[in-house]
């Protein structure tokens, strides 16, 4: 038996689950295992498992394909059943009888002690650390193993069996414990018990990789670290509401340069079928939600996996503690289950400056409920420039906001300051989002004389869906209608320059495939939100769509008379795509439009990973601007 892994850590999180020796009555429950509602036949096909509680686990993996799982519980009178559904393309197990572990397999543990007992720190009469799998080496044909322990010498497995079969994602698998290897304990609802169970991968070879369903490498040595799961008669919705962190297994990665949280969820397949949508929600320690977004959700062709995946802005927020929530619910917004995660952004809290407050906030600038903006005005006797900030968010999250030091830095250097919201891709689909952003431009236009802003100089800035849309804004044709009724869209959309973050230089799908050939970064949920489009039949979509994904895709609208821009992106040129995440942030999409834009002659500034392509000394963002505003260092 190996050591225990030791633990790397990708992304701070506090407040994880500390594995302690209490008793099981002073231990949450964090699972159930609900009665079979008929006979399990052993044949590895998990065809009689209805109502099993189902813990996805791997979530997150950069290679899911071949590592995610899915554990299935059920009990009779008789026998404890577990079940697993394994994404992986290279099933099998080269490993020794004496080494069941070291390969594609399960190690279980089970903690069947009563009263003060279940959950004590050592192994002994009551506890089992066993190894099952459904192969020996490329074939079908399960074995199975108990750990070498002192604590089970003399113990005599009985009547435990293993089946399995493969299947075209991967294998499936059966597992049958009885009760009676356990002669104390007596199998009926209300019972609770300690269990965990670790999947194995082998990608064909020794074991490579290991993951654990309730606790961590820890129950490799003492029963007080595994799960408490409950015996039920059948799954309730209220007993599924606390259980979040089985249901709704979760990973959290951030970008290293650039602030961007990433979160995957496996949807359990015990909960899917009530879940009509998951919410994310950035909450600061005053309870204030900062950032949200409803993700996207997929299932898996051919299995029942169901991801989602959902990302948060995060440079505008000062650095400090947050806490994530993530909520599934139904169809009418009752929560099915949900969780809460609490992370650091950025350094310890500091004592923070006191932010700048908007001279106007909450300003109407269209007629929907997000078409609002907050202005901060520059103390100057003459004409501002105008600074306009849009939000990311994948065009289905995000609210009004800036960087507070880019914001400090304008304010000082006489640079007024606009940040604008717009409407969500799931309340218009494009070009709904960028007719706001036009819009919002022709409004504080509209404002200039009122609010001394200097209508000719006027720039915007945004990361990700925000620099899209002021990259779009920048390079499209004047959208000013001097015939208007309305005096607003009497005004010009036209900007000086451009300053993003992670931008996207083009929404078209069909151009995002041509970028990362062999990816499905053109799949991503966003833009299949954004066109509500079917991105899986791309070739086969009608002209209108085509002509839809050309229209808000701004290297489309690119001419020599367009202003400068500056590009940053946090991934360095040759980040590997591990994600679809990484890909519609690449700094690819900016290598394409700085070729184009050198070849017309047009100033283009491009950072990728903090390294200025082409050489030279970096510029600041506020540099960068107020350059291009004609004003003085």
């Amino acid at each position: 038996m190996p050591r225990p892994l030791k633990a790397s850590i990708l992304f701070m999180v506090l407040g994880a689950f500390l594995a302690g020796s209490a008793h099981a009555q002073d231990k949450a429950i964090v699972g159930l295992i609900p009665k079979a509602q008929k006979p399990i036949t052993l044949d590895g096909n998990l065809d009689e498992w209805d109502g099993a509680f189902v813990t996805p686990v791997h979530v997150g993996h950069p290679d899911f394909a071949n590592r995610g799982g899915q554990f299935l519980f059920l009990w009779d009178e008789e026998n404890l059943y577990i079940g697993l559904r394994c994404l992986d393309q290279h099933p099998a197990h080269f490993g020794a009888d004496n080494q069941i572990w070291n390969g594609d397999a399960v190690e279980f543990y089970l903690d069947t002690r009563r009263s003060q007992q279940l959950g004590a720190a050592q192994f002994g009469p009551g506890t089992l650390h066993m190894f099952w799998t459904p192969f020996t080496k490329m074939e079908v044909k399960p074995r199975i193993g108990v750990r070498d322990l002192p604590a089970f010498k003399g113990f005599r497995l009985q009547g435990a069996e293993v089946a399995g079969a493969k299947t075209a994602w991967g294998y499936t698998a059966e597992f049958k414990l009885p009760w009676a290897n356990f002669p104390n304990f007596a199998a009926k609802s209300g019972e609770v018990v300690g269990i965990e169970c670790e999947l194995c991968s082998s990608d064909g070879g020794p074991r490579v990789d290991r993951t654990f369903v309730y606790s961590s490498p820890a129950a490799v040595s003492t029963p007080s670290a595994f799960g408490r799961v409950q015996l039920v008669e059948k799954l309730d919705p209220q007993g599924l509401k606390p259980l979040g962190r089985a249901l709704l297994p979760l990973s959290l990665t951030k970008s290293a340069n650039y602030a961007w949280l990433y979160g995957t969820v496996c949807l359990s397949p015990s909960i899917e079928a009530s879940v009509a949508k998951l919410e994310g929600k950035i909450v600061d320690r005053e309870g204030k939600v900062r950032k949200t977004t409803l993700g996207s959700r997929k299932s898996l062709s051919g299995t029942s996996f169901t991801l989602w995946t959902g990302s948060w802005e995060l440079f505008d927020l000062p650095p400090g503690i947050y806490t994530l929530e993530l909520a599934a619910m139904d169809k009418e917004g009752k929560v099915v289950t949900s969780r809460k995660e609490t992370l650091l952004h950025g350094d310890l809290p500091q004592p923070q400056a006191r932010v700048s407050q908007p001279t106007h906030r909450d300003v109407k600038y269209g007629p929907h409920e997000r078409n609002v903006l907050d202005f901060w005005q520059a103390d100057s006797k003459q004409p501002t420039p105008l600074l306009v900030s849009i939000h990311g968010g994948g065009f289905l999250g995000g609210n009004k906001s800036i960087a507070p030091q880019l914001l400090k830095e304008c304010l000082e250097s006489g640079i007024s300051v606009a940040a604008i919201t717009y409407r969500f891709s799931n309340q218009a689909i494009a070009p709904a989002p960028f007719q706001d952003g036009a819009r919002a431009i022709q409004f504080l236009r509209f404002k200039a004389k009122e609010w001394n802003i200097d209508p000719k100089r006027i720039a915007a800035t945004g990361g990700s869906a925000g620099a899209g849309i002021s990259l779009w804004l920048g390079f499209h044709d004047d959208m000013a209608d001097p015939k208007s009724e309305d005096p607003v869209l009497r005004e010009s959309t036209r900007l000086t320059c451009m300053a993003v973050f992670d931008g996207q230089t083009s929404y078209d799908p069909r151009f995002i495939r041509k970028l990362f050939p062999g990816k499905d970064v053109y799949k991503i949920g966003a833009l299949r939100q954004l066109f509500d489009a079917d991105l899986d039949r791309l070739d086969d979509l009608s002209g209108e769509k085509y002509k839809l994904f050309e229209e808000v895709s701004a290297i489309h609208h690119l001419t020599k008379d367009d202003p400068p821009v500056l590009l940053s992106y946090s991934s360095p040129m040759d980040a590997e795509i591990t994600n679809m995440g990484i890909g519609i942030h690449h700094p690819l999409f900016g290598k394409v439009l700085k070729e184009k834009m050198d070849e017309l002659g047009i100033p283009c500034e491009l950072y990728a990973g903090n390294r200025r392509i082409g050489g030279g000394t970096p510029m600041k963002t506020i540099d960068f601007l107020k350059l291009h505003f004609g004003m003085k260092k």
